[in-house]
C-alpha cells in the first residue's frame, strides 16, 4: 500500500485555477496508472490523494516491496518533472505480508 499526495496542490489550483488544478489531477493519475502493474490498485482517494495496493506472490519479503515502492516514486517523479504541467508527490508506503489487516489500517500505516 503506498499513498500519494500531489505537494502544493493548493497552490496550483489557487495561483493557476481550478482548470489548471484538474489538468494536473488527470496527468498526476495517468502517471501513476503507467507505472503501476495491471495486476495493481489505484484509485483518486479524494482532494489531491492518490492510493495504491500492490500484491506480490508470497516469500518477497518487505525488503523487496519497499524497493519497488521507491523505484515506482522515481519513475513517477520522473514523469511529472518531463511534463508540461510540472509537480512533485509525496509517498508514503506500507509493507506488510500480514493479508488481515482492513484499508483503513493500512492506509493509516502509510501516512
Amino acid at each position: 500500500m503506498n499513498i500519494n499526495e500531489i505537494d502544493d496542490f493548493k497552490n496550483i489550483n489557487d495561483n493557476h485555477g481550478h482548470d489548471v488544478g484538474d489538468k494536473v489531477l488527470q496527468y498526476v493519475a495517468n502517471v501513476l496508472l503507467d507505472c503501476f502493474r495491471t495486476s495493481d490498485y489505484v484509485c483518486r482517494i479524494g482532494g489531491d490523494e492518490f492510493a495504491a495496493a500492490l500484491f506480490f506472490e508470497g516469500g518477497k519479503g518487505t525488503d523487496f516491496m519497499y524497493e519497488r515502492a521507491q523505484e515506482i516514486h522515481g519513475r513517477i517523479m520522473d514523469a511529472l518533472m518531463s511534463g508540461d504541467l510540472a509537480a512533485t508527490i509525496s509517498m508514503g508506503v506500507y509493507a506488510t505480508e500480514n493479508k488481515t489487516l482492513s484499508f483503513e489500517q493500512m492506509y493509516k500505516e502509510a501516512e
